[in-house]
């Protein structure tokens, strides 16, 4: 088989939290062996790139950082093309998100009221303060935009709040035509940036991820395969119950995929 695109999600599939689930590292570190471009793709939106790798070879893997995409760095991407460039930008997230954005080349705003667009993350650091700063920033007449959809996300103990569960407290007090631009996976502005990236046909793009709702679903609307692991959010009960989003390959776990061979 030639190489392929493997488009690796990490919460919940290489690790949680600081904790390398078992045998992940020495199965991705065996596919890139075998030929195969490994993209890890992260819709969470606490660390920066450099913290990614820094965290991914201190768990062993071997990565280089231009094949590490996260969320905030696809939506400051997305916002420098999509908005005029003298746009302000009110930002609620961990420190990460302020930094990758800034980095991007967007002007932050100095207060909400200022902001043409609105954009927030979810982290530890989340609360009715920064829900209000929001609220404040879509009442003077900002677009609203969310880092990812992701409603919880998963750490060794369970699960935490994510981004999605802000986003939908923000929605219910927006008026019901105005809506919040998702950037991460699953949308198609996510899509389009790791297949650019990747350089490869949607056919010959793997999709590895924990969660039915984000990375199967990418890849069902997307034309690539989906391989479904069971170390985080979704369950054998919602691959059998949910009938929208179908994995092609399901694993117990990310050790048991040793081979490219069988994901057809």
């Amino acid at each position: 088989m030639a190489g392929k695109g493997l488009i690796v999600d990490l919460d919940g599939t290489v690790y949680w939290q600081d904790t390398p689930i078992p045998g992940a590292v020495a199965a991705l570190n065996n596919l890139k062996k075998q030929g195969h471009h490994i993209c890890y793709l992260t819709n969470n939106a606490t660390k920066t790139t450099a913290s990614y790798l820094v965290k991914l070879r201190s768990m062993g893997l071997e990565v280089e950082g231009k094949d590490i995409l996260t969320a905030p760095l696809i939506a400051g991407n997305y916002l420098k093309n999509q908005l005029p460039a003298s746009s302000q930008i009110w930002v609620e997230g961990e420190s990460a998100l302020v930094e990758v954005l800034t980095e991007a080349g967007l002007i932050l705003a100095k207060s909400p009221e200022q902001a043409e667009a609105a954009i927030f993350g979810g982290g530890p650091s989340f609360s009715h303060e920064k829900l209000t700063r929001l609220l404040k920033a879509y009442l003077a007449g900002a677009k609203m935009y969310a880092v990812n959809p992701d409603v919880t996300c998963p750490i060794e103990t369970g699960l935490i709040p994510d981004t999605g569960a802000w986003a939908a407290a923000l929605k219910s007090m927006m008026k019901p035509q105005d809506n919040i631009t998702i950037i991460g996976k699953p949308s198609e502005i996510t899509a389009k940036q790791i297949l650019q990236h990747l350089k490869l046909p949607n056919h010959d793009c793997f999709v590895i991820g924990d969660r039915l709702d984000t990375d199967i679903r990418m890849a069902n609307q997307f034309n690539m395969h989906g391989i479904l692991v069971l170390t985080g959010v979704s369950n054998y009960s919602d691959v059998h119950n949910k009938t929208t989003y179908k994995p092609n390959t399901v694993l117990t776990a990310l050790s048991e995929l040793t081979s490219l061979d069988n994901c057809n």
